[in-house]
């Protein structure tokens, strides 16, 4: 019988949890990358920052930017997993994008390796005309590792999915290889690409813990007419 996960909003107090989660979830080759030269304590004090300033931008949306952050917890408030949905009304815009710049790094960041990551990202969402409309994007979702395969990620990405088919827009998630299973699984199909070559910044042994190049791929899910909501049930 599946796990009796709840999900609701994100609040202020979830943010250092939260911090914690995404150091632990996280751990790809281009993150180990960005933060190896930062201690523990300024990495979890930047990621705690980022989430609660998040958090807390849901209560001040602006014209073309409106956030939901939300939790999947036990019944005993644990949480298991956490996911960032962001409705653009007037489609993708620069200005609006948290990833365009990187004030506030902690000492250490590799900032050659982050603005590179953050350029491409920025170049493969404005390239894509599809963008430039209201539409639908899943930026973060997480789910701590003792609790995959339950469930959790795709509860959180249906949530979005039913608001995107109420409005019949389309939804889109620049994903890891990792990730590709599940999203397309939900319904997102590939529509472009951005790759980030670690081995050629300085400092990055591109031979050594899996560096190298990293490739993310772009996805667009189409709106669905739907009969009723979304069932929400847990994966088998």
């Amino acid at each position: 019988m599946p796990h009796p996960f709840i999900i609701s909003p994100c609040t202020p107090t979830d943010a250092p949890e939260l911090g914690r989660a995404q150091h632990t979830i996280f751990q790809s080759p281009i993150y180990r990358t960005i933060y190896a030269s930062v201690p523990l304590e300024a990495q979890l004090a930047k990621f705690t920052k980022s989430i609660a300033t998040g958090i807390a931008e849901q209560t001040h949306p602006t014209p073309g930017r409106e956030i939901t952050w939300l939790k999947c917890t036990t019944d005993d408030n644990e949480i298991v997993a956490y996911i960032n949905w962001i409705y653009m009304p007037t489609g993708y815009r620069v200005e609006d994008d948290h990833q365009a710049t990187v004030k506030d790094m902690p000492a250490g960041t590799n900032l050659a390796v982050i603005e590179e990551f953050y350029r491409v990202a920025r170049v493969m969402r404005a390239e894509h005309h599809g963008r430039r409309g209201p539409h639908f994007l899943l930026s973060l979702l997480g789910t701590l590792p003792k609790f995959e395969r339950r469930g959790a990620a795709s509860r959180l990405i249906a949530w979005g999915l039913e608001r995107a088919d109420q409005m019949g827009v389309p939804a889109y998630v620049d994903s890891s290889p990792t990730g590709l299973k599940l999203y397309e699984k939900m319904g997102f199909r590939a529509c472009g690409e951005m790759m980030v070559d670690l081995g050629r910044f300085e400092g990055v042994d591109g031979k050594e813990g899996g560096l190298g190049v990293q490739r993310w791929v772009a996805m667009r899910r189409e709106p669905v007419k739907r009969e009723g909501g979304a069932d929400g049930r847990d994966d088998e």
